[in-house]
């Protein structure tokens, strides 16, 4: 009989009263299969008058492909004192990065997890997510670091890169914005146009990145102003009420500069709010900021360094398929670090050089 079109698994399963991947495994010989169906399949295929053959090559495809199926383990470390790491939309951006590239790679399984603060080292897995690590073909590291955690996970021999975590990348390889080289950048703007004296807020003391991004700024700061340019503070933590509390303070001591480089975005927009709270003008302040939002506030653009946090999760995605495709021995680690963009906004302007104390919040 000749036939009109290849056939499909779809169409021999319905004649053999089974599925379609039944079928793929009876033409691959699969032992798990009872010599009862693998006759009905073979009989179907017979009765349908079709050549065996084509069908054969596709199911070895579709069997091959399955076979090389790679498990990715996304795990997330959030910052000690946080709750919920997706909390900041950075994380977010990371995180759809990564999906959106082992989606497309069609070879990979993604799965999520993220570190409890009690777990110091593998010793303290549960036994569940161990298996998972384990069984586990790559892993990808994203947000803080817990260095005996990160040592450890490396014994396991799997593929890894960590996202943001500069402790680690000596011995892991490693993708990160250029924080250093954006706080020195911002710096060199604020002086440009006429700023003495410059403050950081840091929304944590754990965050690799903040910390970068707060030394630029300081170096830079001290290398074109002096030793009495510059000052800095530490919020608890990245919860709102922390920042707003911090800044408050900083506020009443009459030590706040005029103007403040922020660690991100979401503090900055706290202490705009702060401002108005208390009547005073914003504009009074030169404010900067990393990863602002545009129309964020109407008539405001905040004077920012521009992340790209997704092409972080890009890259290391990218990296990780990589790595597994290779011996481990044939490759050495790598730092992949992603430049931050310049973005002048409307929040910076050339004002007095002059600290201001206010009142308490009402």
């Amino acid at each position: 009989m000749q036939r009109k079109q290849q056939v499909t698994l779809q169409e021999i399963g319905r004649a053999a009263g089974v599925s379609a991947p039944t079928v793929s495994r009876v033409l691959n010989r699969h032992p798990g299969v009872s010599g009862e169906v693998r006759s009905r399949v073979m009989e179907a295929i017979e009765a349908l008058g079709y050549d065996a053959e084509p069908i054969l090559r596709k199911a070895a495809v579709i069997s091959n492909a399955q076979m090389h199926e790679r498990r990715i383990e996304i795990v997330m470390f959030p910052l000690p004192e946080q709750n919920d790491i997706f909390k900041l939309s950075y994380f977010n951006e990371i995180y759809e990065g990564c999906l959106s590239v082992l989606n497309q790679s069609g070879t990979a399984r993604a799965s999520l997890l993220t570190w409890e603060r009690s777990w110091r080292g593998t010793a303290d897995l549960p036994e569940t997510v161990l298996k998972r690590f384990r069984k586990a073909d790559g892993l990808l590291l994203i947000g803080s670091s817990f260095p005996q955690a990160v040592r450890e996970l490396k014994r396991l021999n799997k593929a890894i890169v960590a996202i943001g975590m500069g402790t680690a990348s000596d011995s892991l390889d490693y993708v990160s914005h250029n924080d250093f080289q954006a706080g020195q950048v911002l710096a060199d703007y604020l002086i440009d146009r006429g700023c003495v004296e410059i403050g950081f807020f840091s929304g944590s003391r754990h965050s690799e990145c903040f910390t970068a991004r707060l030394n630029g700024v300081m170096v830079q700061a001290l290398h074109r102003l002096g030793e009495k340019s510059f000052s800095c503070r530490y919020a608890d933590s990245t919860d709102n009420k922390d920042v707003m509390e911090t800044l408050a303070a900083w506020l009443d001591s009459g030590k706040c500069p005029r103007t403040l480089v922020f660690s991100h975005f979401v503090a900055a927009y706290v202490f705009y709010n702060l401002l108005v709270h208390r009547g005073l003008k914003p504009d009074r302040y030169n404010i900067a900021t990393f990863d602002a939002e545009s129309d964020f506030i109407p008539g405001m653009e905040f004077t920012s360094m521009e992340t790209f946090p997704r092409q972080l999760g890009f890259k290391a995605a990218g990296r990780v398929l990589q790595l597994i495709a290779r011996p481990p021995e044939a490759e050495m680690p790598q730092s992949i670090l992603v430049p931050c963009r310049l973005k002048p906004g409307n929040t910076v302007q050339a004002v007095p050089e002059k600290r201001e104390t206010t009142g308490n919040i009402s």
